[in-house]
């Protein structure tokens, strides 16, 4: 059973495609970590950000945006990731990452929930200023060439659509830019203006790669301390780390393969079928927290089983990465940890489907991600959680824990696809 091929064209594997675009931005990605802070590097140069800067697309026309580029007319153009893609007041595209409520129907049914989606649209520019237009009151952070413009959301105002002006006029005028617009929660797009003798262009679709993402709250981003943003959570910063272009969450809160949250959501196998109806490169199951505590490894490996099954009658050479128990923060929880992840390991190695890949994170051999008991607020004095949880005991990582178990996730990643063709 091979991999399944990247680029038919040219021969290269997935795993090839991985190693290739995670090299790429090894050194150039937007969560590219700053020394002085911990938190992701920001532009050096930030443009002015004024929002509300007109109070309606006709003023804005009138002030010289006259070229209106619409989410729903250039899709072509706009590289939307990390969601479902629904329309919202006909022409303002969302991307929910996830179904909660267990309806039956899922991402792909007649609840899409619209929380905690942290699409991203983007683009190339070669305007030395835009407008970005959104639904009114909305949150939206902006990448600019892999780097954040500020870590903080800008609040538009309450227009729709709001149009947000960003400036580079003193800080480099005009030139090509990569833009991202990263929306948070309901935040909705509808379009970039700029001027008449500017242009939008569609970035390049050939290092394009589309990874959904299975799990619990953790994957939902779900983090204790602030800032906490949508974005900023694990899966978004091994993306990032790896190169992968499309990540998509799909996290349901107090769920794994055998909790469902007290009936209250779906276990991974029940919305299974939703991320493979994407059509996914790269398909990842991150469970395990709610399981372990409650249920148990017996409980919890048919659900596993169910997940893999289904990702083989989709494809029988689909990579699929099943990690060990993440947002552990240790302690006494660890040794319980780790004897759930030996199980974990000896069912998949029985399985001996070379397109299975496990990622081990509390029994990884370069150590375990989390260790100790203690917390920013509490220090413990015997491990890592005092700079990485704000709340002891918490599975929910701070914004510095969840960037810390995203690089080792695809530092893991990395190491296991090592020998792969």
């Amino acid at each position: 059973m091979g991999a399944l091929p990247a680029n038919v064209a040219s021969g290269e594997t997935i795993y090839a495609k991985i190693r290739r675009v995670a090299g790429v931005a090894k050194d150039n990605h937007p969560h590219m970590i700053d020394p002085t802070t911990g938190l992701p590097q920001l532009m050096a140069n930030p443009p002015t950000i004024t929002a509300g800067a007109y109070a309606n697309q006709a003023a804005a026309t009138t002030a010289g945006y006259s070229k209106v580029y619409t989410a729903l007319a250039n899709q072509n153009i706009f590289y939307s990731t990390g969601g479902w893609t629904t329309w919202y007041a006909t022409n303002y595209l969302r991307l929910p990452s996830t179904t909660v409520f267990p309806t039956g129907n899922g991402n792909a049914g007649s609840n899409p929930n619209i929380a905690a989606s942290s699409g991203r649209h983007t683009f190339i520019a070669d305007s030395a200023k835009f407008l970005v237009g959104t639904t009114g009151s909305s949150n939206f952070r902006l990448i600019v060439d892999g780097k954040y413009v500020s870590l903080s959301p800008i609040v538009s105002s309450a227009a729709s659509p709001s149009l947000t002006l960003v400036d580079f006029t003193s800080v480099g005028g005009r030139q090509r830019r990569r833009i991202s617009i990263e929306t948070q929660s309901n935040t909705a797009f509808y379009g970039v203006d700029v001027g008449p003798t500017e242009g939008l262009y569609a970035v390049s679709s050939v290092d394009h790669i589309r990874y959904i993402q299975m799990g619990d709250s953790i994957t939902f981003d779900t983090m204790t301390g602030t800032p906490a943003v949508p974005g900023d959570g694990f899966g978004h910063v091994m993306a990032d780390r790896l190169g992968i272009s499309d990540y998509r969450p799909a996290g349901n809160g107090g769920t794994g393969y055998a909790a469902n949250n007290n009936g209250a959501g779906l276990r991974m196998q029940e919305h299974m079928f939703d991320a493979l109806n994407w059509s996914p490169d790269i398909i990842g199951l991150c469970a395990g927290i709610n399981d372990d505590s409650a249920f148990g490894w017996a409980a919890s490996q048919p659900g596993l089983a169910s997940c893999i099954g289904q990702a083989r009658a989709y494809s029988a050479t689909l990579p699929v990465l099943v990690f060990g128990v993440i947002g552990s923060a240790g302690g006494a929880l660890a040794a319980a940890h780790a004897s759930w992840e030996a199980s974990l390991s000896a069912y998949l190695s029985a399985l001996n489907d070379p397109n299975i890949i496990y990622v081990p994170i509390v029994t990884d051999p370069a150590g375990p991600t989390f260790t100790g008991s203690g917390s920013v607020a509490a220090p413990a004095g015997d491990g890592n959680s005092d700079l990485y949880f704000a709340v002891s005991g918490s599975p929910h990582p701070n914004v510095a824990g969840h960037t810390h178990l995203g690089y080792r996730m695809a530092d893991g990643v990395l190491t296991a696809i090592m020998g792969k063709a």
